[in-house]
């Protein structure tokens, strides 16, 4: 049965997501600098996944690369909520756009799901590129925010 799994024809890798991947680096050192090692650990797993997947397609990696992306977002949520106004806004403003681009997207076979993948990449490069950043200074307003509050109690 593994034997059959293993077998599966996958996609033709995309480099261009392979390398876009690797902007999942820049949360892992933010993290890691503002001591969240849980999200660093999480953030570094995508990295390695997502690139992994995108530079194989090959079909299993693909539940991982989703299952590791959602819980790295769960658990970067869960710490920058905290970060109340100074991480919410741009937080939602960034899953307004995930989600436009994503589920608007799969609604009319347009951005991320173009028939034509030259034309669909940038869409989906944008999300790495656009999660990282916001992971990146979410992560760093909650840290501020924290500090701040340990200097005031």
């Amino acid at each position: 049965m593994l034997q059959g799994v293993w077998s599966i024809q996958s996609m033709e890798p995309n480099l261009h997501l392979t390398r876009s991947s690797l902007f999942f680096i820049a949360p892992c050192l933010v993290s890691y600098l503002t001591r969240d090692y849980h999200i660093t650990f999480l953030c570094a797993l995508v990295t390695l996944v997502s690139s992994m997947y995108h530079a194989t397609k090959h079909p299993l990696l693909l539940h991982l690369d989703v299952s590791t992306a959602h819980l790295a977002h769960i658990t970067t949520v869960m710490t920058i909520l905290p970060g109340g106004s100074a991480t919410m806004p741009y937080y939602f403003a960034w899953l307004s756009y995930a989600c436009f681009i994503y589920y608007y997207g799969y609604k009319t076979q347009t951005m991320v799901f173009l028939s034509d993948l030259k034309a669909a990449t940038p869409w989906h490069v944008s999300l790495h590129i656009s999660t990282s950043l916001m992971t990146c200074y979410t992560v760093y307003a909650a840290y501020l925010v924290r500090q701040a509050l340990a200097q005031q109690g």
